[in-house]
C-alpha cells in the first residue's frame, strides 16, 4: 500500500471533490499502480526508497514535508483517473463513490469523458509541478541529481513541456511532452547540422550546468526552441495519434482511445506536417541571421565550417522517408 497518499482526506486535500464516505480500500490499486509507473520514472528508485523510508518516521525530514504535496497530487489525480477507466460507482457533484446501483441513474457517457480528460490534464500539469520544483530545490533532493530522469534531460535545450508549449501547444503537458521524447532527442541532436560541433557543446555545456552562465549563448536559446519543436512535430505529428483541441494539439488519452474527440487524419497529419517544416525552416534562418550579425560573440561558430561556406536551404531530411527511395521495374 502506498505511503505517499494513504487517506480520504489527502485526496481531497489534492483537489478532488470526492465524497468522504469513500473507501480508500477501493481506489489503492489503481495509486500503487500510478505510484509504480507514473511517478517512480520521474523521482528515480534512489530518491523513492529515500522518501519512503523518511515517510515511516514518526516526524520526517523538512525537505520530505516540502516535497510531499507535490508528490501527492499527481498521484491523486492520476490514480483516480486509472480507478475510473473501469467505474464501480456512480458520479455525482461530490465525486466517484461506491453506491446502491438500483437506487442511482449513471452519467453519460459524455460526461464521463469530460472527467477523464480533467482527472489525466490535471495530473499532468501536477507532474510538471513535481519537475519544476525538484529542478528549484535540486541541492535539497541529491538523489534526484543521479537518477536517470535527470541525467537524461538536464543537458537538454527544451527541457519541459512548458518550453515546449510557447512554440507548439501540446494541451496537457508532460505526458505528450515523454510521448514525443525520440523525436525531440533527434531534432536536439541535428541542431549541431547549423552551429557546428564547437558551439554545439558549448550550448550542452551551460544547459547542464556544469559551466558559468554565458550571455551570449542564453540569448541563442529563443532561436534554437522553435528549431527544435517544430522538427520535432514534423515527424511527431505523423507518428502519435494526435487530436485537436481548441489551439492545442493533444494526444490521445493513454492511447485508449476513450475520449470522443476526432483525431487527425493521416491527410491532417500530414499537411500539419508540411506546416512544421516551413516553420522550422523560418526559425532556422532567423538563427543565422541573428548569428551573423553577432557573429564576434560566438567564436566558435566563427571559426566553424557552417560560418566559412556559404549558407543553403537546409530541408530537414530523413533516411527513411519514402521520397529518398528509389524504384525500378
Amino acid at each position: 500500500m502506498s505511503t505517499i497518499l494513504t487517506t480520504i482526506a489527502q485526496i481531497q486535500e489534492a483537489g478532488l471533490d470526492i465524497d468522504k464516505n469513500t473507501k480508500i480500500e477501493v481506489l489503492t490499486p489503481r495509486i500503487d499502480e500510478s505510484e509504480r509507473d507514473y511517478l517512480l520514472p520521474v523521482l528515480g528508485q534512489d530518491l523513492y526508497d529515500t522518501l519512503i523510508t523518511d515517510l515511516a518516521e514518526v516526524t520526517p525530514s523538512a525537505a520530505t514535508t516540502a516535497i510531499l504535496p507535490y508528490l501527492q497530487k499527481p498521484l491523486a489525480w492520476n490514480g483516480y483517473y486509472r480507478f475510473f477507466k473501469k467505474p464501480v460507482g456512480s458520479l455525482s457533484h461530490a465525486g466517484f463513490y461506491k453506491k446502491n446501483f438500483d437506487h442511482s441513474q449513471q452519467p453519460a457517457k459524455w460526461e464521463i469523458d469530460l472527467l477523464k480528460e480533467e482527472l489525466i490534464c490535471t495530473a499532468d500539469k501536477s507532474l510538471d509541478e513535481l519537475i519544476a520544483f525538484l529542478r528549484d530545490n535540486v541541492a535539497d533532493y541529491p538523489d534526484w541529481e543521479t537518477s536517470a530522469y535527470f541525467s537524461q534531460n538536464k543537458s537538454l535545450i527544451i527541457q519541459n513541456a512548458d518550453q515546449f508549449n510557447q512554440f507548439v501547444k501540446i494541451g496537457c503537458s508532460s505526458r505528450v511532452f515523454q510521448l514525443l521524447d525520440p523525436f525531440r532527442r533527434r531534432a536536439e541532436k541535428n541542431v549541431k547540422r547549423t552551429v557546428c560541433s564547437d558551439l554545439y557543446a558549448a550550448i550542452l555545456d551551460q544547459m547542464s550546468g556544469d559551466v558559468a552562465e554565458d550571455a551570449a549563448i542564453t540569448a541563442l536559446l529563443p532561436y534554437l526552441r522553435p528549431m527544435i519543436a517544430y522538427e520535432t512535430m514534423i515527424n511527431g505529428i505523423l507518428r502519435v495519434p494526435f487530436y485537436r483541441y481548441g489551439e492545442d494539439v493533444m494526444s490521445w488519452t493513454y492511447a485508449d482511445g476513450t475520449l470522443t474527440k476526432q483525431g487527425l487524419s493521416a491527410a491532417e497529419a500530414r499537411s500539419q506536417s508540411e506546416m512544421y517544416k516551413d516553420m522550422y525552416e523560418e526559425a532556422r534562418q532567423d538563427l543565422l541571421a541573428f548569428l551573423n550579425e553577432n557573429i564576434d560573440d560566438y567564436p566558435e561558430y566563427a571559426n566553424s565550417d557552417c560560418y566559412s561556406t556559404s549558407p543553403r536551404t537546409l530541408e530537414v531530411r530523413y533516411d527513411n522517408d519514402v521520397t529518398n527511395k528509389h524504384f525500378g521495374i
